[in-house]
């Protein structure tokens, strides 16, 4: 009976949750080749890539929308290993709004492994934020690809 008023009391809460719709989620890819310091953003909306970043650039969300960003996914290849920091970026810095640690394999040799990251909550960035991604890494090793998933809302 008791697990029966809880469901009642929280199943209204649960259905108030508000639906993203379709065309607000935005997928934005990065990539990278192995062991190069340059990389591109581009926004996917539908399948379809709708914006490409300049090279080396952060993405900027739009004037009068905020980016909310629900998950993240990528590939690493390396031997040793680094940080992935997800965040605010300004001057070349990013900030560590998300902060992960990358290892490699225990031997030293060249691996290539996928992780992934769902925020509950999300990550919200304000219009104009310039939002980035920084790898601290050792030797070439590289996270070659990289993938946000969220949705932009107006403000």
């Amino acid at each position: 009976m008791r697990r029966i008023l809880l469901a009642l009391f929280f199943a209204p809460v649960l259905s108030a949750q508000a639906v993203v719709p379709a065309h607000n989620l935005v997928t934005f890819r990065r990539q990278q080749a192995y062991g190069s310091t340059n990389y591109t953003w581009s926004q996917f909306q539908d399948g379809a890539i709708v914006q490409a970043f300049p090279v080396a650039s952060p993405i900027t969300v739009p004037a009068g929308q905020h980016l909310v960003v629900t998950g993240i996914r990528y590939w690493f290849t390396g031997a040793s290993g680094g940080n992935i920091y997800l965040g605010q970026s300004s001057g070349g810095n990013v900030n560590n709004e998300y902060l992960k640690l990358l290892t490699s394999s225990s031997n030293g040799s060249l691996t290539t492994q996928e992780g992934s990251e769902h925020f509950t909550n999300g990550m919200s960035f304000a219009s104009g934020t310039q939002v980035d991604i920084k790898v601290n890494k050792s030797n070439s090793d590289t996270v070659v690809w990289f993938y946000l998933y969220g949705y932009l809302e107006a403000n």
